[in-house]
């Protein structure tokens, strides 16, 4: 499947000297630090039509080299003070007739100080990836290079020295130099584990990455090639994404451009100066894919960037000294943990309101969220009232994972039905799903993003099995129907119960005992046909319960939430079994659910935000964490053209064969279903960790039929009971 990386990271560090981190001392003078990079949108060449462009310099100008496929052409444009391109592909990349079919992979274009040209590009085959590397030293005619051991194990990225050294990073973390003449093995850098998919060259030294256990560059590292020294500069990126930081140099000031912005390392200095923050540029967009980082002679600096709606762009930033350095009024968003759709609104916000900085407050990254337990998050909850209490600046809570309704009854959150009424009035917001919102004609919070929960399953009567208690039923009378497959106790309760988590209390908040007892039952009634275990076993080839791939092994179901309409693997598995699907509880689960602070002093603000996030402009977009509540967006998302998408895996078999299944995107029947559903679902799934867990704790006995559904309820409810009293 064609992968896009949504990505973004905050850097933190006590010492950066202005740029991202002046607030305080902006405050204590009367006069604003003055100056800011601006983005600028610059024309591509013409001619751009290329499948793959790298940007690189050459003489401190940006050059942008074209690499097309389909009709072979590879042509180079450097970019001239007065904004024009000029042509400057080299003869010998003229006389190149063609390449292999799959060559365009990967393809990149170096020069040494010598002006010797190399072009080095991955072929692609059927069964695997080539490494070819073409050198020209006259600039007209070219040779095959053949560094020693390439044709075992090819590089992930390589650099030409300024001496005709070839360096290159291999998937192993090792980095390797190969000699000019012969392109034997000079050296091999083994002792760090090295970024393999960064790498850069300036003057006789390499620029490295060191990676941290969640394959994050932590260091960069400098390493002399003739002294045969490093040495390494902190760089810690902190936001959970896994997007490539580019890296460049003027004279000997190194340069980092990623997702937080461009930070500058300046010579003899050991601390990174921003001078360029992400956040209030396309940097920060995760449908902004950056392909290229480069800086001029007057510190200019440029990006390409792709979109999968507008193909290449290519940004320039610019100082303007009259702005202020940091934007004069400041938004301040609070979040358990992180999302693409909030990054987007965000950095659109700011480019439309350039006076204004968002500030995050982002409790986890999303790794430390999914693996916390419930006593870590109850921590940060904590801390988050302690804030709230004491008159936290917080402008808008981000309510993913946080006890909303407590929060309302609190009066922390204000009622923002001024805003969101008029968009459901109008069908700009899905009225079936905001209804759910409306508390006695107040509103206190809007997802900007949903799932819908669907059942997927080889039973041609699974329109009949859209509940639990009708699941429970089919269990009971098809008793030999694996069902879910094996299955763990908290996978089977953390997959059904918030389905049911409403409908176990009363018009009193009090927990209803007889729903609660009934629940038990049926869950039992599943569990008994799947077969409860212990744990999965990670070296079993078994496939792990409610997964859709069972579904190639006989009548299995499973629940899935599909969240755009990137949903291939679902639904792409019914079709290759001749498979059904439906609505489960006709239910959703809401995503980025926002609330505007009652005590923020800029309520007007925080609601031009919220706007913003539930704009088309924004819904529309595949950011992988849900459909848009907007229903034009909805709409019109669903009429993008996803033909070149597709998905695939093997599976290994309980007998050790192989079954290996693609699947393409979603086709047109499939597409409406969804929107239909979308369209339709009008009942809220309940996410709530202290009742999941209270089941898993207290129940596990009656689910191995040591105690009784009701002793098991009674159970629950006592613990449940001190958690609703706090």
């Amino acid at each position: 499947m064609k992968k896009k990386q949504i990505l973004c990271f905050i850097l933190i560090f006590c010492c950066i000297l202005y740029g991202c981190s002046q607030k305080k001392d902006i405050e204590e003078t009367s006069n604003p630090l003055k100056g800011r990079y601006v983005e600028k949108s610059l024309p591509l060449p013409a001619e751009v039509t290329g499948d793959f462009i790298q940007l690189t310099k050459k003489d401190q100008k940006p050059l942008l080299y074209i690499f097309n496929e389909s009709t072979f052409v590879i042509a180079g444009y450097q970019l001239e003070s007065d904004g024009t391109w000029t042509e400057v592909t080299p003869e010998w990349i003229k006389s190149i007739p063609s390449l292999p079919k799959g060559w365009a992979y990967q393809p990149r274009f170096m020069e040494d100080s010598n002006g010797y040209q190399y072009l080095y590009y991955f072929e692609l085959t059927d069964t695997s990836l080539i490494a070819n590397l073409l050198c020209s030293k006259d600039g007209t005619t070219y040779e095959a290079l053949h560094p020693e051991g390439w044709e075992d194990s090819y590089p992930a990225r390589i650099a030409v020295m300024e001496d005709g050294t070839i360096a290159a990073t291999f998937y192993n973390n090792e980095v390797k130099l190969y000699s000019s003449t012969d392109q034997k093995l000079l050296s091999t850098l083994s002792d760090l584990t090295y970024h393999s998919d960064f790498l850069d060259t300036m003057g006789t030294k390499l620029i490295l990455g060191e990676d941290d256990e969640n394959y994050r560059i932590k260091n960069i590292v400098v390493y002399d090639t003739s002294l045969q020294s490093s040495t390494s500069y902190p760089y810690e990126a902190t936001i959970d994404t896994y997007t490539e930081t580019y890296s460049d140099h003027n004279n000997q000031d190194i340069l980092l451009c990623n997702t937080d912005g461009i930070f500058k390392l300046e010579e003899d200095t050991s601390l990174w100066n921003c001078v360029l923050d992400g956040t209030l540029t396309s940097l920060a967009m995760p449908t902004m894919y950056y392909h290229g980082f480069a800086a001029d002679a007057f510190d200019n600096y440029y990006v390409l960037y792709s979109n999968s709606n507008n193909g290449y762009s290519l940004m320039q930033y610019t100082f303007d000294e009259e702005l202020d350095a940091i934007p004069s009024n400041e938004l301040n968003i609070y979040a358990l943990t992180d999302s693409s759709t909030l990054r987007q609104a965000a950095a659109v916000f700011q480019q439309k309101n350039t006076d204004v900085k968002v500030n995050f407050t982002i409790a986890m990254t999303k790794e430390e969220y999914e693996s916390a337990d419930m006593a870590t998050k109850d921590d940060y909850i904590r801390a988050l009232n302690t804030e709230l209490l004491a008159g936290s600046n917080y402008d808008i809570l981000i309510l993913d994972g946080l006890p909303a309704d407590s929060l309302i009854e609190k009066g922390v959150l204000a009622d923002i039905s001024d805003l969101l009424q008029p968009m459901i009035k109008d069908g700009t917001l899905y009225k079936n799903i905001m209804d759910n919102y409306d508390q006695e004609g107040k509103i206190y919070r809007v997802p900007a993003r949903f799932s819908v929960s669907m059942l997927f399953g080889n039973t041609e009567d699974i329109d009949k099995l859209s509940s639990l208690e009708t699941l429970a039923e089919y269990a009971s009378t098809h008793t030999d129907a694996p069902m879910f497959g094996s299955i763990t106790l908290e996978h089977l309760i953390d997959t059904f119960l918030p389905y049911e988590i409403s409908g176990l209390f009363d018009h009193q908040d009090k927990i209803n005992r007889d729903n609660l007892i009934r629940t038990l039952n049926s869950l039992k009634l599943i569990s008994d046909r799947c077969g409860l275990l212990e744990a999965y076993d990670r070296y079993s080839y078994a496939i792990p319960g409610n997964n859709i791939w069972n579904l190639l092994n006989g009548e299995y179901l499973a629940l899935y939430t599909p969240q755009s309409f990137l949903a291939i693997e679902s639904f792409g598995m019914v079709k290759h079994t001749n498979g059904y699907y439906t609505s489960y509880e006709n239910s959703f689960i809401p995503n980025c659910e926002l609330g505007i602070n009652s005590k923020s002093v800029q309520p007007e603000l925080g609601k031009e935000f919220i706007k913003t996030i539930l704009s088309e402009e924004i819904q529309v977009n595949d950011l992988y964490d849900g459909f848009p509540i907007n229903s034009k967006a909805l709409i019109a998302s669903s009429l993008k053209d996803r033909s070149d998408y597709c998905a695939g895996s093997t599976v290994k078999n309980e007998d050790g064969s192989e079954t290996t299944v693609n699947f393409g995107a979603l086709d047109k029947q499939q597409t409406e279903d969804l929107v239909s559903i979308c369209s339709s679902v009008t009942k809220k799934a309940v996410i709530n960790e202290h009742i999941t867990d209270a089941v898993r704790e207290r129940a596990a006995k009656f689910f191995t039929g040591e105690i009784s559904a009701e002793a098991a309820a009674d159970a629950i409810i006592e613990k449940l009971n001190v958690y609703l009293s706090e």
